[in-house]
């Protein structure tokens, strides 16, 4: 993370948990990346991993754009020499797509939504799926 050393006493390890936004309309298309996460859409976890952070806004905004990063070109070696394990898992064997507009992070408790542009904190209600679309 850019704002955060590996020896700084502030930081703290971090569980995420990834959800992709399941919901589609009559037609097939992903509701979650057309209107953006709404509290009615089905939500499938698929990735729990650790980041480093630092628990201020600050901090969770920095470990958020991590998360967004490693799922978009985290397993790229053109962008990391050494990707996380994790993250090489998700891209290449179980081959899920991108974290997309809709898609919902889990970060020390809370949920962020990816909006348009950064992120949105949601309600702790979500609607959870049994399986996730690898579309």
């Amino acid at each position: 993370m850019a704002d955060t050393l590996p020896c700084d006493p502030t930081a703290v390890d971090a569980e995420v948990t990834v959800y992709l936004n399941t919901t589609v309309d009559g037609s097939g298309r992903p509701l979650g990346i057309i209107d953006g996460y709404q509290p009615s859409h089905a939500l499938a976890p698929v990735l729990t991993y650790t980041v480093q952070t630092i628990p201020t806004v600050a901090g969770i905004n920095a470990a958020l754009e991590e998360v967004f990063f490693d799922l978009n070109v985290g397993d790229d070696p053109a962008f990391v020499a050494n990707p996380k394990l994790a993250v090489v898992w998700y891209r290449r064997i179980e081959r899920r797509r991108s974290l997309s507009v809709g898609d919902v992070v889990e970060l020390l408790g809370r949920r962020y939504a990816v909006a348009r542009s950064g992120f949105q904190r949601i309600g702790d209600a979500v609607t959870l799926s049994s399986a996730a679309r690898d579309e």
